[in-house]
């Protein structure tokens, strides 16, 4: 599969700033990494709050890219997310006149807002044509028409014809409010979910189909790791090995100390995507590069370091051709440290999963542009490249280990060294009783 996209997205995802798992006010985020276990199948769920919005990102088994979709939060439990990249969520609350206005995200571009005034004289009632009036994230303003047609019990369908485009999806009417998925892809059909978290964090996910009024609903855990795992494995050259992995601190990203038997105790540090663990050990500056490949050939990009509680975050934009995730790719986003960085990213490789990356990123401080390499080496499992890199040092020594957190907490796992063409080794990591 061959991409060539325009740099329009490179300027966007400045906007984005380093996310961290938090309380805020008392109010438990719904930033997290949860488990849906599908019995003969398995999905990561990675929820990343940017700006007031929520990146939603599912690695499926045995699916070679990485879905991606936009939230909202309707209340403190209740999160409604448009599913698929290119759509967004509109959420509309509905005025005592029939009114409806209400904040509009895309993923990866921002918050807007859209009011659409009754013009049908249909009063409160939901449903008819309205008169549209909103702005692109960009504060560039738009006017066009809305039809709403009823579909179902509480279930509508939408259609926009606007100077920015005609936009279509599945709505649903709950609390006084109309919640939407539309999608900005005529090719595209956006699904809408409704998220409901129970007292234990878990997630109840009832999905919307658009021409369709059938739903369908999945359970999410949360996922929480042990604070040590008992290791066993096998390494390629026929030996074993032994040990115990420790997780210091209580969300991602981790730092961890990994005791092999009879080696010391090697430091490094940990970031969960959905049920995707990467771990950057090996050296002081070894750092966790973790990209998802999205649909439209960029690159959703996520960087720990020991030493930051937070977590860097960057798209990746294919410059030329691309064939997944080979290729030349314009970087563009924050480092762990929380300043802004860009940078050029060439990925090379894929043999038996194993990848390599080159290139340099920039990061300006007090006008002196730093620059940082972006030399590193990845694993590829479950639509995401799992690496390691070194910003700030030698990666030589660096070693990355790609784990796959399983319905029993048990973690799969496989790794390898930077400059080594193949995995090295791999096996389990048992939670310690």
């Amino acid at each position: 599969m061959r991409r060539k996209l325009s740099l329009f997205f490179l300027s966007v995802l400045l906007i984005l700033p380093a996310a961290s798992y938090a309380q805020k006010g008392g109010v438990v985020s719904w930033a997290g990494n949860y488990l849906i276990d599908g019995g003969d199948y398995t999905i990561g769920v990675e929820v990343v709050e940017t700006n007031g919005m929520y990146q939603v990102m599912r690695l499926l088994s045995e699916v070679t890219t990485a879905g991606v979709g936009v939230g909202l939060s309707i209340s403190d439990t209740e999160l409604a997310v448009a599913y698929k990249q290119s759509c967004v969520i509109q959420m509309f609350n509905v005025g005592a006149d029939g009114t409806l206005s209400g904040p509009r995200a895309e993923a990866f571009v921002g918050i807007s807002q859209e009011t659409s005034t009754p013009i049908d004289g249909q009063g409160a009632a939901v449903g008819g044509t309205y008169a549209v009036s909103g702005t692109t994230p960009d504060g560039t303003g738009y006017f066009g028409t809305l039809e709403v047609t009823p579909a179902g019990e509480n279930i509508y369908a939408l259609a926009w014809t606007t100077g920015i485009g005609n936009f279509s999806g599945p709505a649903v009417l709950t609390n006084n409010r109309l919640i939407a998925a539309a999608n900005t892809d005529p090719d595209i059909s956006c699904s809408l979910n409704l998220l409901t978290m129970g007292a234990d964090g878990s997630l109840s996910i009832l999905w919307y189909y658009e021409g369709s009024t059938e739903t369908y609903t999945e359970t999410a855990m949360p996922i929480v790791l042990a604070p040590t795992y008992t290791l066993e494995g096998n390494n390629v050259d026929g030996t074993s090995y032994t040990g115990t992995l420790y997780f210091l601190g209580a969300a991602s990203p981790y730092r961890i100390d990994l005791v092999l038997t009879g080696s010391p105790s090697i430091g490094g540090v940990a970031l969960l995507r959905g049920n995707a663990l990467i771990m950057a050990y090996g050296g002081d500056s070894c750092a966790v590069y973790a990209s998802g490949l999205l649909d439209d050939g960029r690159l959703y990009t996520r960087i720990a370091t020991r030493d930051s509680a937070t977590i860097g975050i960057a798209l990746e934009t294919p410059d030329g051709e691309t064939d997944g995730y080979l290729g030349l790719f314009n970087v563009v986003g924050t480092a762990a440290s929380g300043g802004p960085m860009t940078g050029r990213h060439t990925i090379s490789g894929g043999k038996d999963f194993v990848y390599s990356g080159s290139g340099a990123e920039t990061r300006p401080t007090n006008n002196v542009n730093n620059i940082f390499s972006l030399d590193s080496i990845y694993l590829e499992n479950r639509g995401m490249l799992m690496g390691v890199y070194a910003p700030a040092g030698i990666i030589d020594t660096c070693r990355v280990m790609a784990n796959v957190v399983t319905p029993t907490g048990t973690l799969n796992q496989w790794y390898t060294q930077y400059g080594q063409t193949a995995i090295l080794g791999g096996g389990t990591a048992t939670p310690t009783q």
